[in-house]
């Protein structure tokens, strides 16, 4: 998933936040995949900003989809900066229908506590306790979200640089997720693919904590 590259339906509604399709975005994350029922109705983790070399654009988010290839549906959000422009915290989703949006909120701070969840008959996105965006959960009702992600995201490595660097990497801690009960640690047990060209990442000394960095292999 990228916040700001859809193929061209989606292109149509926002046209100034696409990408070229020849671009080969690249990811340095993990994720967790369920096999079974209960689905996870929600994600969230601690992210931090660290500002990047970015032509085309960059992310850093937490999120969860239902794996489906190109009907995929997901609900995300984080932090994203486009070439030429201040980074914002930004919400996103495609819904069971195929209706994709996207939002921007404001300068992302630090590092904060970003919150894609159910709440009763609303899907609703926080950042540190305040929520940015809600949507109707009945947009998502039939959608089995089998798939956590935590990941940074570069839509064209190695121009864009994934965020950190070696004497400073950029961390995601506190990664959770929830199946319509608790929020749990995140395993992180698979390694996000395709990787980004000059992109490293690691996991951290916690289970749920993971850190990326930019370096010339």
């Amino acid at each position: 998933m990228n916040i700001w590259k859809r193929r061209a339906s989606a292109c149509g509604l926002l046209l100034l936040l696409c990408s070229p399709p020849a671009l080969a975005r690249g990811y340095e994350g993990y994720q967790d995949e369920l096999g079974n029922a209960p689905w996870y109705d929600g994600s969230r983790a601690r992210i931090q900003y660290q500002d990047t070399v970015v032509v085309v654009d960059v992310a850093v988010w937490s999120g969860i989809d239902d794996g489906r290839g190109d009907d995929i549906a997901w609900i995300q959000g984080g932090w994203g900066k486009r070439g030429n422009a201040s980074a914002k915290v930004y919400w996103e989703y495609r819904d069971k229908d195929g209706q994709w949006e996207l939002g921007e909120d404001i300068a992302p701070a630090a590092e904060a506590l970003y919150v894609q969840q159910r709440n009763g008959d609303q899907v609703e996105w926080l950042r540190d306790g305040v929520i940015y965006k809600t949507v109707p959960w009945s947009q998502f009702n039939t959608v089995n979200f089998m798939k956590a992600q935590f990941t940074a995201e570069a839509n064209d490595p190695p121009a864009d640089h994934i965020p950190g660097t070696l004497a400073s990497k950029n961390q995601v801690s506190a990664a959770q997720v929830r199946r319509g009960v608790a929020y749990a640690d995140a395993p992180l047990a698979i390694q996000s693919l395709p990787e980004a060209t000059n992109g490293h990442v690691e996991k951290g000394d916690e289970a749920n904590t993971l850190r990326t960095w930019y370096a010339e292999d």
